[in-house]
């Protein structure tokens, strides 16, 4: 006999977004619905596309039980809580979690986005120049021929 879900209860639960753990990995915070109606602490479990749901979501389907969660992939939308005020301040959480991913990717495109900047190198320096110089219409020319280069398709040499 499997001891590991023997000890699971099919509960409804309120989805409260995603949260960053302090090894900075993406989880999925939920609070039960308590037979009385009342919300238990903020639990936290593995985060996958799939477990992602409508902030401040009443769902049904998964099963809990002290430490583990089954099928939170599989839950069917049940209505959405009414207190507005905890729905306010868990898409905040929310979105402050995704802000923190984004920031992360972005950093990690930075090396990319350097890479590009030093092949413009001596395009940016003739920009530079033309700023200066407060030639507008030279600016718009090396614009124009950057865009050019840039739709122009590849040649076999290159």
């Amino acid at each position: 006999m499997d001891t590991s879900t023997d000890n699971l209860s099919a509960l409804d639960f309120v989805y409260t977004g995603q949260r960053a753990t302090g090894k900075g990995d993406r989880c999925v915070s939920i609070r039960i619905i308590a037979e009385d109606g009342t919300l238990t602490e903020e639990r936290w479990f593995k985060y996958s596309r799939k477990s992602d749901h409508v902030i401040g979501g009443i769902y049904r389907g998964a099963r809990f039980s002290d430490t583990q969660a089954i099928g939170l992939e599989r839950v069917s939308f049940i209505r959405r809580w009414s207190d507005e005020a905890d729905r306010i301040e868990w898409t905040a959480k929310h979105e402050a979690v995704g802000s923190q991913f984004r920031l992360k990717s972005l950093e990690s495109e930075a090396g990319r986005i350097s890479d590009l900047e030093k092949a413009l190198r001596e395009a940016r320096k003739a920009y530079d120049g033309l700023r200066r110089r407060y030639d507008k219409a030279g600016m718009a020319a090396l614009e124009q021929a950057v865009l050019a280069a840039l739709r122009a398709p590849l040649r076999k040499a290159e």
